[in-house]
């Protein structure tokens, strides 16, 4: 056992607070050494493929951390030390996490503004006078006053004598409508209820995620927008159902996906949802997979519908993962 795993051991033993658990991992994560980290990692994920509660609980804190895509460079720096000095378990663990995994663009994810692999060769010269000279006589030639004057006569034909009476007619029409009194407008139909989200902008939806009712919360759990559901995530009227719903959603992105699961991994129901939802990207998925039990990572396995890295590593961890009583490991949710 690693130092660092038993000082892991030791510091998450004392925190009874899950999002003190997981600002420690974070920090941990953030400024361990590469190799240190690696060893640690492979030591914890090994000890809960044997079913080490201990180790089990202490993942619970940084499977978190490992889902930001915001520590992607510093996840890769793990990932490379693992390989160096064979950490298999902390290997499968990150094996996705990259900026592919999470679905983000294929560079680097601390990449400078400005790249000087793609600056000019040559500094462009300032315009002078005789420049702007020769691009004002050019714009000069380019409009002539024969085509100005056939613009001219083009405009003439497209609005004849002809059209513009048909359109004093109409206009007349329309106030005769609106002077008789037997002519009445239709009303305008309200919108319901479950409509009234999709017409807003962001700010009134985040506000209305707060405290939403009951029939508006059906359609703010469908807003495509992670700060929106950040907030629903804190709202005290969503339940374990409503995340389960999100999760489970069709048309969900994988951002919104990764920040639900982030803040409810804790949760058997909600972090099951989001592996089997195929739109969860495999950075987030295969991390989760060490949280699962070992009925349901042979539930993913056999899934048709999920990536292959994401049925293969859920064999893998069936295959190490010994059969326990689900008793032994405890997921309540305080």
């Amino acid at each position: 056992m690693s130092e660092k795993l038993t000082r892991w051991r030791s510091a998450l033993g004392a925190l009874a607070d899950h999002e003190l658990r997981v600002s420690y991992a974070r920090r941990e994560l953030q400024e361990g050494a590469a190799v240190e980290l690696a060893e640690a990692l492979d030591g914890l994920c090994t000890e809960a493929a044997e079913n080490g509660v201990g180790a089990r609980e202490a993942l619970f804190a940084f499977v978190p951390v490992i889902l930001d895509p915001a520590l992607v460079g510093r996840m890769k720096l793990v990932r490379e030390a693992s390989r160096r000095h064979h950490c298999r378990a902390a290997c499968r663990l990150l094996r996705c996490s990259t900026r592919i995994g999470h679905g983000l663009p294929p560079e680097h994810a601390n990449a400078p503004e400005f790249d000087p692999d793609h600056a000019p060769t040559e500094t462009p010269r300032d315009l002078s006078q005789e420049d702007l000279r020769d691009a004002a006589d050019e714009d000069s030639r380019d409009l002539s006053q024969e085509d100005l004057r056939d613009a001219a006569d083009e405009d003439s034909r497209d609005l004849s004598q002809e059209d513009l009476r048909d359109a004093a007619d109409e206009d007349s029409r329309d106030l005769s409508h609106e002077a008789d009194p037997s002519v009445r407008p239709v009303p305008a139909v309200a919108p319901v209820a479950t409509d009234r989200a999709t017409t807003l902008s962001l700010g009134e939806r985040r506000a209305l995620a707060r405290r939403p009712s009951r029939a508006l919360l059906q359609t703010l759990l469908s807003d495509p927008h992670p700060m929106v559901v950040q907030v629903l995530l804190t709202s005290s009227r969503v339940t374990e159902a409503d995340i389960v719903q999100m999760a489970a959603g069709k048309g969900v992105g994988g951002d919104v996906l990764a920040l639900i699961a982030r803040r409810e991994c804790r949760r058997p129901r909600v972090r099951l949802t989001i592996v089997q939802n195929p739109n969860t990207p495999p950075a987030v998925a295969v991390p989760l997979l060490f949280l699962l039990t070992r009925p349901e990572l042979a539930e993913i396995a056999r899934a048709p519908n999920l990536a292959a890295v994401v049925r293969a590593t859920a064999r893998e961890l069936w295959e190490l993962r010994l059969p326990t009583p689900r008793s032994e490991f405890p997921d309540d949710v305080n």
